[in-house]
């Protein structure tokens, strides 16, 4: 994709600003920071992840015969308390961590049982990793997104307790969220142009797979065209095939806190 949630939701508040007639909050970064090394080199473990790909391999994804799409309403003291039960000897684990960790362990009731092992992905942006975390490019316009994987057992996720699956989370999620991995996904990039490419699990060549992404940054508070900002923000795709399941977390209003 040519822009990321980011990128659109940047679009999408200064659309509101223009429609109200407010100065732009930010100016849009069309400079293209994201280019390859002058020798473009990369760690092997994005061969296991991502793959050059044709349109009919797109088209001709394995699917799974049941396509659902749900909302829930979740309270904020359950994401407390999920959080909590992660958080052990010490160590505090974020939020999406301790949700994933959740999520994770009980998907594993709804996968068929000639599969021993299952996945799960996150989205990782890449705008504070490529800046050092110094905001350099909080308004690029463009696609700075990566996905981390873990992988575990069945039966290791049937007996691991929430805090164990929390850390599993968090030693995916850190492998891809760095200054490093960016760069040698730019790299690899480079180096399988020109053509479609996407992550192995996306095109359903990995198994049960489901992919969270946190939507905190969503502008949905930002939202108002001049005629009231909306309750809730959510996101609808008309994509029909996809080999992964998705879910994305995103916050009500400050007020609602759910």
């Amino acid at each position: 994709a040519l822009g990321d949630a980011t990128s659109f939701g940047k679009f999408i508040a200064s659309w509101c600003e223009i429609a109200q007639k407010k100065p732009l909050s930010s100016i849009p970064d069309h400079t293209r920071h994201l280019r390859a090394r002058s020798s473009p080199k990369y760690q092997p473990s994005l061969d296991q992840t991502f793959m050059k790909c044709t349109m009919k391999e797109i088209q001709n994804m394995p699917m799974n015969h049941v396509l659902l799409k749900r909302l829930y309403h979740i309270e904020a003291s359950s994401i407390d308390m999920l959080q909590k039960l992660a958080s052990l000897n010490g160590v505090k684990r974020t939020k999406i961590e301790a949700f994933s960790a959740y999520v994770w362990k009980i998907m594993i009731g709804t996968i068929d049982e000639r599969h021993k092992t299952c996945k799960m992905g996150w989205l990782v942006d890449g705008r504070e990793r490529m800046g050092r975390g110094k905001n350099l490019m909080s308004n690029y316009i463009g696609n700075v997104l990566s996905l981390a994987f873990g992988e575990a057992s069945i039966q290791e996720l049937k007996e691991a307790s929430i805090s164990e699956i929390a850390k599993t989370v968090h030693e995916a999620i850190s492998k891809v969220n760095n200054e490093d991995h960016f760069l040698d996904l730019i790299d690899w990039i480079e180096c399988h142009r020109p053509g479609l490419m996407l992550a192995k699990a996306v095109l359903g060549q990995e198994g049960p797979t489901l992919v969270v992404s946190s939507g905190q940054r969503f502008p949905v508070k930002e939202v108002d065209f001049g005629f009231g900002s909306p309750l809730l923000g959510t996101v609808y795709t008309s994509i029909q095939r996809v080999g992964v399941g998705y879910m994305m977390r995103i916050p009500k209003l400050p007020k609602y806190r759910d």
